[in-house]
């Protein structure tokens, strides 16, 4: 389970604060060379290294029910077509890493990471906004236990 930093707790709870938290999100695919980044920020954010592209974003948690894994709705506002060639180059399941920091300490992980993959990705023609489900991964319905360990595959255990 992913904890809470005190200090974002403390940013979040305080009746006025001068800390701002930013959501960041990494897409990933198999099929494209290098990620890209985004930040919900008005402008780009450098965090470990990497500079993340300032896009409005939201992302709506949704409950879910015993027997599925959580979900979630993702709308992504890209006034500049900055995704357009990613998701052209992205078949299938795009991998989506989401973390959140305080812009005082990018580099600073105060919340996160939570794995995801954006289905159904959807941009209406004449429209800007990017929007589709992401979906944790499905342990319910993994294999348990992942891995066998036989003597062919483990021979060291049963000499």
């Amino acid at each position: 389970m992913t904890e809470i930093s005190d200090r974002l707790t403390q940013a979040m709870t305080a009746e006025e604060t001068a800390e701002e938290e930013i959501v960041l999100a990494t897409l990933s695919h198999a099929g494209v060379p290098a990620p890209i980044r985004i930040c919900g920020h008005t402008e780009n954010l450098e965090s470990r290294g990497e500079t993340y592209i300032a896009l409005p974003f939201e992302i709506v948690l949704e409950s879910s029910a015993e027997d599925e894994p959580p979900r979630a709705q993702v709308r992504i506002d890209d006034p500049q077509n900055d995704l357009v060639p990613y998701v052209r180059q992205a078949s299938g399941r795009i991998d989506v890493l989401v973390e959140v920091v305080l812009v005082a300490t990018p580099d600073v992980v105060e919340l996160g990471p939570f794995r995801y993959q954006w289905v159904q990705v959807e941009r209406p023609a004449n429209s800007t906004l990017w929007q589709g489900e992401l979906v944790s991964e499905d342990i319910l319905n993994s294999r348990f236990p992942a891995d066998a360990f036989t003597p062919a595959s483990n021979p060291g255990l049963f000499s």
